[in-house]
């Protein structure tokens, strides 16, 4: 008995661990209680076949075989696949814990290899964290419950002390309290997220919130600007012929009222690209940036055809400074303030782009409060196509909503001059192939105006192939056309610089003003606040819509998400539809239930009743092998010589005795036996042991006499544990069963 708790303790955590890891991993909707289940199931009769006699694994055996036998001859084929398809995790459980059942029967048996499964665990385990795949919890539970029998096992071995010293019993021994552990483990809550180490992670950041400080520090003295280094981000556009951006946290921002969690935070736009990189050209300090803002809600409230927040939501960030010393404002287009501690920050502007007076750097924080636009919603794609006339009293009143003055050089006579700027600066003239010409009248051959043209260039340059390592662009390229070729005949592939370069001059062949931005683009991450890094940093084109202002347009592929909103005529109309469909769908819910639930009825019924032949069959089979079992070992029996039969009966007598509650340990003689035994119970009952003892030890014969002595003790005690109750005599008839042959008296 000893060994086989030893071997329950040891081997069903080996058994379960594969099958419950490799079936949440690869199936995960997957019941985990009933894997769980299945694999227990196969490991406790595993090590019940394993210790169990010879005629009990013919019975196993047996069994397991008529039923797989029953299974394949009555349920027809489709129930079976049905099944099967249902449950495509069922199949790989049952091979993985009877693999994982042989194989841990076998090194369990080992020391050294015990160990060595112990230590595999743990590393598995911290594996699968370091690569954020954690194991589900009943695996973690165990594993580590496997590691402290492991251990209970090795202090036990090395231990030097008296007494008995057998490491199974030891840990046999000590299983209530290992099924304490094991319960508490399980019980207690684990949290979603892993711990997090705050108080580690604190000194780590410190330590580098310094670094980078005394590195900033450094760098003002030199004037240089920390953001102007960073992929996607510099004074330059240039082409790399890789990506290599790192996970350097540079930015933290809060979503506020309004906004969404994926924004384009510009930076900096330029202007004038030579076929190799982009530079600016444009030195324009007027608010280019205050007046695009004030164009785009003049549009959107003189549009009748839109509610008032269909197109247009005012919106707010708050973003902080991390690994950054610069001047660039990272802010959404469409700003209408920038504050720093509540009060008007101190801006400047370069080439149309809002700067700060002052670089700012670590842990300053700016807030920003722009209009969010219903970008992707098919109602702003009818805005744009639309006239946009400008009202000069809608201008003024927007430039008091916004809390401009007159002389802040955004009033309504400065627009000329700016849509003049913006047209002499974004149009650039440069030469295609007539190759490329050819393609692109092909490209724009349906197409009825502007705004269909720039979606035709999106399309086509978001259908390439994106990669952060497309290779260098070739020497012989160093004109925007012969750009245009390589990447749209040739390469077809890029990241983002390559794709907002391409519509960038795409755009601008087709008249219309077009910039290319850099800046940072923040991921979808749950929460309301999010940290940017180096690898956030984005490139993208912007269009002038006359009348509307700068709109952003996304050609890269793969980065193109809808954070739009409905309009309040979309949302009317769900409810009108669903109001009408309502009453419809509960009818016809009506009439297809009875018939759904009938047939999933009939199903059960199926399932049910060929489970109850296959376990009738089974049943049978296993009272037949047990009977055979019982026949054989009573023809045996009888025909065995004198000698046998006594050794025979002893030894079921000891049985008996012990489910009397007086059972031999091993540490005991037969003497000390029969005197304990002798204090409760009738010397008739025990006097078969001193003849034992005397045939052991004496060397008695142990003829027809002595074993007649042993029949009788047999009966007696057979008879005495019928006279002690119920339950006595359902352990007399498990000791007939099991022993194959209990006298019955």
């Amino acid at each position: 008995m000893i060994n086989f708790i030893y071997d329950l303790l040891c081997i069903i955590p080996l058994t379960m661990v594969p099958a419950l890891w490799t079936i949440s991993h690869h199936y995960p909707d997957a019941p985990s209680a009933l894997t769980g289940v299945i694999s227990l199931l196969i490991a406790w009769l595993g090590i019940v076949f394993f210790h169990a006699k010879n005629s009990a694994r013919m019975i196993m055996g047996g069994v397991l075989l008529t039923a797989l036998t029953v299974s394949f001859l009555v349920v027809p084929n489709e129930l079976r696949e049905q099944l099967i398809s249902r449950n495509p995790w069922l199949l790989p459980c049952i091979g993985i814990s009877f693999a994982a059942l042989i194989v841990s029967k076998m090194l369990c048996h080992f020391r050294v290899t015990r160990a060595i499964l112990a230590i595999a665990l743990i590393a598995l385990l911290a594996a699968s964290m370091a690569l954020r795949m954690p194991p589900p919890k009943t695996v973690a539970v165990l594993s580590f419950f496997f590691v402290i029998c492991v251990c209970a096992d090795e202090m036990e071995l090395r231990m030097k002390g008296s007494g008995d010293m057998d490491h199974r019993y030891h840990l046999v021994s000590i299983l209530p309290f290992m099924i304490l552990c094991l319960i508490f483990m399980l019980i207690m809550p684990a949290p979603d997220e892993p711990y997090g180490w705050t108080f580690a992670k604190k000194i780590y950041t410190a330590a580098a919130d310094r670094i980078d400080r005394v590195t900033e520090f450094f760098e003002s003295f030199g004037g240089s600007d920390s953001a102007d280094s960073f992929m996607g981000f510099s004074d330059s556009g240039n082409l790399y012929a890789g990506n290599t951006a790192s996970d350097k946290k540079v930015l933290e921002v809060s979503f506020l009222n309004g906004s969404a969690p994926g924004e384009y935070l510009a930076g900096r736009s330029f202007d004038t690209f030579d076929g190799r990189e982009w530079i600016k050209t444009y030195d324009s300090e007027e608010c280019e940036a205050i007046i695009d803002t004030v164009e785009t809600a003049c549009a959107v409230k003189q549009y009748e055809d839109a509610g008032d927040h269909d197109l247009m939501r005012n919106a707010m960030l708050e973003i902080r400074f991390m690994s950054l010393y610069s001047s660039h404002v990272f802010a959404p287009g469409k700003i209408k303030a920038i504050t720093i501690s509540r009060s008007p920050a101190e801006l400047v502007y370069e080439g149309g782009d809002p700067v700060f007076a002052e670089k700012k750097s670590y842990n300053d924080t700016y807030s920003v409060e722009y209009y969010r636009l219903n970008i992707g919603n098919d109602a702003f794609a009818e805005f744009l196509k639309s006239e946009h006339p400008v009202d000069e009293g809608v201008w003024d009143e927007t430039l008091d909503e916004l809390g401009i003055t007159d002389d802040a050089g955004a009033g309504y006579g400065s627009l000329p001059a700016y849509r003049a700027r913006v047209r002499e600066t974004y149009l650039s003239d440069f030469e295609i192939t007539p190759r490329l010409e050819e393609y692109l009248d092909e490209l724009f051959a349906d197409c009825e105006d502007d705004l269909d043209r720039l979606d035709r260039i999106e399309s086509m340059l978001s259908s390439m192939d994106y990669s952060t390592s497309p290779g260098a662009i070739p020497s012989y390229v160093d004109t925007p056309g012969e750009f245009l070729d390589y990447l749209i005949f040739e390469s077809q592939k890029g990241y983002c610089v390559h794709f907002a370069t391409a519509f960038v001059l795409l755009a601008r062949h087709e008249g219309i003003p077009a910039r290319f931005v850099q800046g940072y683009l923040t991921n979808s991450r749950a929460g309301r606040t999010t940290q940017v890094t180096e690898r956030d940093s984005h490139a993208w084109p912007e269009c002038y819509i006359e009348g509307v202002g700068w709109v952003i347009y996304e050609p890269t592929p793969g980065f193109k998400f809808n954070v739009s909103w409905k309009t309040e005529a979309e949302l009317e109309a769900e409810r009108v539809i669903a109001g009408a469909a309502g009453p419809v769908e509960r009818e016809e819910d009506e009439v297809e239930l009875p018939d759904i639930a009938e047939e999933e009825e009939d199903e059960e019924n199926v399932s049910l009743r060929y489970v109850i032949i296959i376990a009738a069959v089974s049943l049978s089979v296993a009272i037949l092998l047990i009977a055979l079992s019982l026949l054989i070992s009573a023809v045996r029996f009888k025909h065995a010589d004198d000698e046998k039969r006594f050794r025979i009966l002893f030894y079921r007598n000891l049985k008996l005795l012990s489910v009397l509650g007086f059972k031999k340990t091993d540490t005991e003689t037969l003497e000390e036996y029969a005197g304990r035994c002798g204090e409760v119970l009738p010397d008739k009952l025990t006097g078969f042991i001193s003849s034992y003892e005397s045939y052991i030890y004496r060397g008695e014969t142990a003829d027809a006499k002595a074993a007649s002595v042993m029949e009788k003790a047999n009966k007696d005690l057979a008879t005495y544990i019928k006279e002690e109750g119920f339950l006595k005599r359902l352990a007399l008839i498990g000791c007939f069963l099991l022993d194959s042959g209990v006298k019955r008296g």
